[in-house]
């Protein structure tokens, strides 16, 4: 399950690292089960926490599995502008 939450930057990494992505999960190592965000703006938003959980606990990318999970637990496999990009193409990035 969800091992803790970092705003403004990435465990891993450290406070102010900018990754490209709205958040990210770790999905493996030392900091398995992380959801990073990029800043605070978006934490509140429901489609993202549920869409960083379905990584945390399928412990896979954006594959088949993932995408079932996704959609099992409420999220959207669809784009939320400014959040998420279109996951409904079946492609494992």
């Amino acid at each position: 399950m969800v091992a803790g939450i970092f705003i403004r930057g990435c465990i891993e990494d450290g406070p102010g690292y900018a990754f490209p992505a709205t958040a990210h999960a770790h999905l493996s190592g030392v900091h398995a089960g992380w959801i990073c965000y990029r800043s605070g703006r978006h934490v509140h938003r429901v489609e993202l926490q549920l869409h960083e959980l379905a990584h945390v606990v399928t412990l896979e990318g954006h594959t088949r599995t993932w995408r079932e999970y996704l959609l099992s637990i409420g999220g959207t496999l669809k784009a939320v502008p400014g959040i998420l990009r279109d996951y409904t193409q079946d492609r494992d990035d």
